[in-house]
């Protein structure tokens, strides 16, 4: 199957642009697949920043695990013993989410890729059937990410 789904550029706007990566992402729940494209395409050199997700307060066992993370004994000034439990109720959260949730965004990006590949090669009704799966497998885990 032939991507349609395509861009193009001139030579003054590649120059202009010398950092810029573009990428096919999967086509998921309509006929055209997206174009990501990034005028500014560096490494990333921090990691990422602790963000408090939404879907863990759907979870029963999140309000324990908070609490039990927040109760951790430290010493230190009223300033350090706030920064020593903010950083153990990130380390708790995170390794809690692994065990619970699963690692979502690996999950998403091994779908993603294993979605790609199926789109790019489709040449039987095999390769539609599977492709048709793994779509759908993909929805499911961004509605679940979506929480």
């Amino acid at each position: 199957m032939e991507r349609l789904d395509k861009a193009f550029a001139s030579v003054e706007w590649i120059n202009k642009y010398p950092l810029h990566s573009i990428k096919n992402l999967p086509i998921i729940r309509s006929d055209h697949g997206p174009i990501l494209l990034d005028l500014e395409h560096q490494s990333p050199l921090r990691r990422r920043p602790f963000i408090f997700e939404y879907m863990w307060i759907t979870h029963t066992d999140c309000k324990g695990m908070v609490r039990k993370a927040w109760d951790f004994h430290t010493q230190g000034s009223r300033a350090e013993q706030l920064k020593n439990r903010l950083s153990n109720v990130r380390r708790v959260a995170l390794d809690w989410n692994r065990n619970v949730f699963g690692r979502a965004e690996t999950e998403i990006w091994r779908k993603q890729n294993q979605l790609q590949q199926i789109q790019n090669s489709i040449n039987t009704l095999e390769d539609i059937r599977r492709e048709r799966v793994a779509r759908e497998e993909l929805e499911e885990l961004l509605n679940r990410e979506e929480l």
